[in-house]
């Protein structure tokens, strides 16, 4: 498994969907289907490993079943052994505040674990958009500058990254 593991998350997703996705990500051999084996395997991977990160991104769009599993990925896996970003609209705080509130299965303990709740991404920073964009080998000063310009957000860099590299077609962007 890499050090991190990024999972964009989505409404259709049921809890199945979300582990074998999740394992998938990691690299985890998915042996079985069923969810308590899928759980078992990923934490296994990630307590085998030193220094994991998962980082699940538009996770306010999971159906709420979802949530205890996150719960129970996390506390399996031991808080020691991995780190957890969870990110989102501000619906993802509102969903996590009315779980916790009406006392949902994992949502309280969920939210205890959270540091920052209430933490509003601020916009990237002209050191990450130019540091991201050679991640994906955009180097000419122009292209770099444009990103800089329009993005103000990590979802417009990312999209506007990704269609860049679409239509430069495996070719580098120099």
């Amino acid at each position: 498994m890499p050090a991190a593991t990024y999972l964009l998350c989505d409404y259709l997703m049921t809890k199945k969907a979300f582990v074998s996705e999740l394992a998938q990500a990691m690299g985890v051999r998915i042996v079985s289907n069923n969810i308590r084996d899928l759980v078992q395997a990923i934490c296994d991977n990630v307590r085998s490993k030193k220094g994991a990160v998962l980082l699940l991104d538009d996770v306010g769009k999971l159906p709420q079943a979802v949530y205890p599993i996150i719960q129970l990925i996390y506390d399996s896996c031991g808080e020691q052994n991995v780190g957890l970003v969870l990110a989102g609209m501000p619906l993802l705080a509102e969903t996590l505040k009315k779980g916790t509130r009406k006392q949902r299965l994992g949502f309280p303990e969920l939210s205890r674990r959270i540091v920052n709740k209430e933490y509003l991404m601020q916009p990237p920073t002209k050191a990450e958009i130019t540091q991201i964009a050679a991640m994906y080998g955009i180097s000419d000063t122009g292209a770099v500058a444009f990103l800089i310009e329009h993005c103000k957000e990590y979802q417009a860099l990312r999209d506007l990254i990704l269609g860049a590299l679409s239509i430069a077609n495996g070719k580098t962007i120099t």
